[in-house]
């Protein structure tokens, strides 16, 4: 059987910080930012501070604070059948796949805090 591909991919779209040409760009500042906003979606949806940090250093992991940020995706989610995609190959992909993509950092937070909260991670949040 085939599997199946998203009907609706886009392009690949920088959302978090900027990858910097040299490490001196990268400063604690922009990480700062970009934790800010971040945890700041994350609370908009109800969550308690400390659970909204825990869920963005998760994020800050699986994106390098952000420099591998793709279309809204906190935590880079993998597409899983349903909803928008772009094409990426991830450091454990051995071709490109799609993974999940959003139009806005609310709906990314929300897919994410979703996917956090669900399924077979239900038990350590």
């Amino acid at each position: 059987m085939a599997t199946p591909s998203p009907s609706d991919v886009r392009p690949r779209t920088l959302t978090g910080r900027p990858a910097p040409v040299t490490r001196s760009q990268d400063t604690r500042e922009a990480r700062r930012q970009w934790v800010r906003s971040r945890t700041a979606a994350v609370e908009a949806l109800g969550y308690e501070p400390r659970v909204a940090a825990a869920l963005v250093a998760h994020y800050a992991r699986e994106t390098g604070w952000g420099r591998s940020e793709w279309n809204y995706a906190l935590g880079n989610m993998r597409w899983r059948g349903t909803g928008l995609a772009f094409y990426q190959q991830g450091g454990d992909d051995p071709a490109p796949r799609p993974y999940r993509a959003f139009d806005s950092l609310e709906e990314g937070a929300r897919a994410a805090v979703g996917h956090a909260s669900a399924g077979r991670y239900a038990a350590g949040f």
